[in-house]
């Protein structure tokens, strides 16, 4: 498995060769791998237990004996209240063995849990472990750190410290590692992006990190796992109205792009397998038609969430290539959630990548005609020109061709 280099400096020296199992340290949207750790006690500890049960605050550092990782803690100690009352718990792993845990505890007078990690398969596992060379030992001695002696191991590992938040689904949310040892993520900056990683956004946002890929969904593994869509759309849908209403227009037109999104995966999920969308309902209620979107306290369609609100109140064509119907021949659907700061560039950047794709835009000058996908079609009005549309975010003039329609691919959009 390729290895992964990092160079970093104690007090002036080089920590030698740095190595990771992984490519880079665990990914957002990854699970917490299966593993067993030590209590100080010396009790087993299984960490994806643990992480399933409550939102966790996950903390690597490299043992007691390390000033700066000892600081950290202190400083941990400090928001803990805060975390605790945001439901969090907080776990903290070192190769340290158990003893040396108990006797950070008592020192640092610690109320939450440390972990032993002494033989470094958790810090494998979430890509953070180096090795320290032999000269490095001899000048760790030096110092009076004896890495054998803390861990009662003598694989001579350290991990690269990190923090994770992790969801109550056992998600990662969130990451920060920096193999400076000495940078490390400041306690308000933790409390603060602990707070954002419990809003519904961001249940939504690991959803997307974890079953999208390249606009395609995983949908057996969403099925398997349905547990954080559903506990978004129903934050999502307990949103007041008056707190709607307080939010300016990208606001609103993210959540609502997030929300329609979010319903049309649950649509597909309670009636999972289907080969297309359009196998969902009747001759009376087709699949638009179906109350699955919670909003504002009420349950309605797609249809009502798309015509009736987001095209009637934002008038704004780019939502056509942000609304995803789980077709192939639609836009992709992106691998993240939308936001008010970044919908712009997000929405930009779907009419690019739509009609960069043969679903969007199909040219052949040397046939002198153009094909282009049937939402022209379907919502022409919509766009105050859609030759110009189309040249702006594809970078083609299609003045002069015979202009097609592409047919609508409506296979399920499944990878």
């Amino acid at each position: 498995m390729k290895k992964q280099i990092w160079t970093t400096v104690l007090a002036g020296l080089s920590l030698g060769t740095a190595y990771s199992e992984n490519p880079a340290p665990a990914a957002v949207g990854s699970p917490v791998p299966p593993l067993v750790l030590r209590t100080a006690s010396g009790d087993a500890f299984d960490l994806n237990t643990a992480t399933k049960k409550q939102p966790t605050v996950l903390i690597f550092y490299r043992g007691g004996w390390c000033p700066y990782c000892n600081a950290h803690l202190a400083q941990l100690q400090t928001i803990e209240p805060q975390l605790i009352k945001l439901g969090y718990q907080i776990l903290a792993i070192s190769p340290d063995r158990p003893a040396k845990l108990a006797e950070s505890i008592g020192k640092g007078h610690l109320s939450y849990t440390l972990l032993s990690d002494s033989s470094m398969e958790a810090a494998k596992a979430f890509g953070l472990a180096f090795a320290v060379d032999a000269a490095m030992l001899e000048k760790y001695k030096g110092y009076g750190i004896n890495l054998e002696e803390a861990s009662g191991a003598t694989h001579h590992l350290l991990p690269v410290p990190a923090v994770f938040l992790i969801g109550a689904d056992g998600i990662i949310r969130f990451r920060h590692a920096n193999p400076d040892y000495k940078v490390r993520l400041a306690p308000e900056e933790i409390l603060r992006t602990a707070r954002e990683a419990l809003s519904f956004v961001s249940l939504y946002d690991g959803v997307l990190k974890t079953f999208v890929q390249n606009g395609r969904v995983d949908y057996k593994g969403l099925a398997a796992n349905p547990r954080p869509l559903a506990q978004y759309l129903a934050a999502a849908g307990q949103t007041p109205e008056t707190e709607f209403k307080s939010w300016d227009a990208k606001q609103q037109l993210a959540f609502l792009i997030n929300l329609y999104n979010a319903s049309t995966l649950r649509l597909i999920l309670d009636h999972y397998p289907v080969h297309s969308i359009k196998e969902i309902g009747n001759v009376f209620k087709g699949p638009w038609d179906q109350p699955v979107v919670p909003l504002l306290g009420k349950t309605i369609t797609l249809n009502e969430l798309e015509h009736g609100i987001i095209r009637k109140r934002y008038h704004d064509p780019r939502v056509h290539m942000a609304l995803v119907c789980a077709a192939k021949g639609c836009p992709p659907l992106r691998s993240e959630a939308y936001t008010a700061e970044k919908l712009d560039a997000q929405l930009d950047d779907q009419s690019r990548r739509y009609l960069a794709s043969p679903a969007g835009l199909v040219s052949d000058r040397s046939r002198n005609d153009a094909s282009i996908s049937s939402i022209f079609k379907w919502y022409g009005g919509d766009f105050p020109s859609v030759p110009a549309f189309i040249e702006k975010y594809s970078g083609q003039n299609l003045s002069g061709l015979n202009i097609r329609h592409l047919d609508y691919d409506w296979s399920l959009n499944e990878r």
